[in-house]
């Protein structure tokens, strides 16, 4: 009679012989373990039954290679994106705890444990997983076209099929030398709100059809990996890289080309050793990253500083984490004036990173990561919910009170319900809604208007003051500000960067978009003012406020107060 098939693939991976046979016999009737007695051992399985496994299991304190370098050796691989890791170990230390999610274990479990318990958590862990691989494969089946896994408007190749594509080639050939092409179009949400959906994906289908034409003519694959996004695996072929440098570079390239709409393309060269598409894709994106906002670069080549930058951000998000929890993130705040009397009338909150080490660390060092990675929500709600409780505060106290504005960045609408959360830290302080004021920018308005837009449809209907910040930097429509519901616009301090009597044209524009503005009942802010000409200047054009180092720089919350208490504010 034959073994009766496991339903299940796992890896332990543990020093101690006791440990793995009570594993597996705890196990025995769902899954069928692989064993490794050391890091290193572990490495080199799931170099090899990487898409065989179902889960992993893994000891954190063993000789050689610890399991905090099995899950730094996952992670790099991007294996933990799709296998779980379950810690299972007598070490309980609060911060190898937090380290090992860090890495991205799914579970910790620590001995002695009740075999229940482990039991169910490993197996609840892995039929989630396997339910969320079999939701992909039938989504995948959905999309058949002739006998290969394809994406039905492109014609090429969805993601998985891609990716195992080229997994087997690198597993059979190697392929040093070869390169992994990331590509999508610039500006492409704002390409669609403008030219219309279906307009948008004729364009996907002729960037497809392009790349397509590529690996006809010199092998390899191209993958749809959702939205704009595209890869190719290809040979490094002279003839394929001149092609590609001509369709980054040449206008006429493409039908569908817009000024400010064209396909950009980050590209790396496989070295010597290279064994996961995923992260060969990864640094092709990383070179693709670096010029999304450079409108006079459309092709960059992927450089070991992108690498480094990443790993920067990682341990910058560690420390950012860990100041979160010990609170020291907090807010300063720039008043805005009145142009025409000099009085304070609102602020605008700014985060603040008081390093419990470095002291106060400049935005710049460490906002951008944030802005990257995402995690500038993390951040933001702590301002939020920081503002709204000095806002009651104050009241409590009987002191002046005037509105303050918070940033809501894109990462916010995209990861939170940013007016259900407003709406209950307001309600929970017992507030006003005319003294929270929200900031959005344009970049991200531009960036994504329709799901943007949405959201400021939604703060304006709730009782907010919206404001459009960094008004000048992007590639707003003007149009569009007469069916956004904005209360005031913020003008970047670029118009106001040079010396008004030399450039009379920027002073045409700048006048322009007050005017228009009063036409529709918005209010200007000009931010970053530094001079008194620049004041003068404002009054004459009748901007409504100003912000910037000739009024006061950003400031700690208590000097704010005594500020906007004096008579002459």
């Amino acid at each position: 009679m034959s073994e009766k098939r496991k339903r299940y693939k796992g890896l332990i991976v543990d020093d101690a012989m006791m440990n793995r046979e009570m594993l597996k016999e705890i196990l025995k009737d769902d899954i069928l373990f692989i064993e490794a007695t050391t890091g290193e051992d572990a490495k080199e399985i799931l170099m090899e039954h990487f898409q065989e496994l179902d889960i992993v299991l893994l000891d954190l304190v063993m000789p050689g290679m610890s399991g905090f370098d099995v899950l730094e050796f996952m992670r790099s691989k991007h294996m933990t994106d799709y296998l779980p890791v379950m810690i299972i170990s007598v070490d309980d230390m609060e911060n190898n705890i937090e380290r090992a999610f860090d890495l991205g274990a799914i579970d910790f479990i620590t001995r002695p444990f009740s075999e229940r318990t482990v039991k169910r958590r490993v197996l609840t862990t892995v039929s989630l997983f396997a339910k969320q691989k079999q939701v992909v494969t039938e989504i995948d089946q959905d999309y058949l076209v002739g006998d290969k896994r394809a994406d039905r408007l492109t014609g090429v190749d969805l993601k998985k099929t891609f990716y195992n594509n080229v997994h087997s080639r690198l597993k059979q050939m190697g392929e040093v030398g070869a390169i992994m092409v990331a590509a999508d179009i610039a500006n492409f949400k704002l390409y669609n709100n403008y030219y219309g959906w279906e307009k948008g994906d004729i364009y996907l289908q002729e960037l497809a059809k392009k790349l397509k034409e590529l690996v006809q003519r010199h092998g390899g694959y191209v993958g749809y990996m959702g939205g704009d996004d595209f890869a190719m695996f290809a040979p490094n072929a002279p003839a394929l890289m001149l092609q590609l440098h001509t369709m980054a570079e040449e206008e006429g390239y493409f039908e569908n080309f817009q000024p400010g709409f064209h396909p950009k393309f980050g590209i790396y060269v496989l070295g010597a050793e290279e064994d996961s598409a995923h992260a060969l894709y990864d640094r092709a994106k990383m070179a693709l990253a670096s010029i999304k906002a450079d409108y006079t670069l459309n092709l960059k080549m992927y450089e070991e500083e992108m690498s480094q930058r990443v790993e920067d951000d990682f341990q910058l998000l560690v420390d950012i984490r860990r100041g979160e929890s010990n609170q020291e993130f907090e807010f300063f705040l720039q008043p805005k004036y009145d142009v025409a009397t000099g009085q304070v009338v609102a602020s605008e909150a700014l985060v603040r990173w008081i390093h419990k080490d470095k002291g106060l660390v400049v935005p710049g060092a460490f906002l951008p990561a944030l802005e990257r990675t995402g995690f500038i929500s993390n951040v933001d709600v702590i301002v939020w919910e920081e503002v709204c409780r000095w806002q009651r505060q104050c009241m409590d106290a009987g002191r002046s009170v005037l509105p303050i504005s918070v940033n809501v960045s894109k990462a916010d609408i995209f990861m939170l319900d940013v007016t259900a959360t407003l709406d209950e830290m307001i309600d929970r302080y017992q507030l006003t809604r005319d003294l929270i004021q929200i900031e959005v920018s344009e970049t991200a308005y531009t960036e994504d208007p329709e799901r943007v837009g949405r959201e400021i449809q939604r703060l304006h209907n709730g009782g907010y003051t919206v404001l459009l910040d960094d008004f000048g930097k992007g590639s707003f429509n003007l149009v569009s500000l007469k069916y956004l519901p904005i209360n005031e616009l913020k003008l970047d301090m670029r118009f106001l960067s040079v010396e008004f009597e030399e450039i009379e044209q920027d002073l045409s524009i700048l006048e322009f978009v007050i005017n228009m503005a009063k036409k529709l009942n918005i209010k200007t802010v000009a931010e970053g003012v530094e001079t008194k000409e620049q004041v003068e200047v404002l009054k004459k054009l009748g901007c409504d406020m100003a912000q910037g180092y000739i009024y006061q720089r950003p400031m700690p919350a208590k000097v704010y107060a005594a500020l906007i208490a004096s008579k002459t504010k």
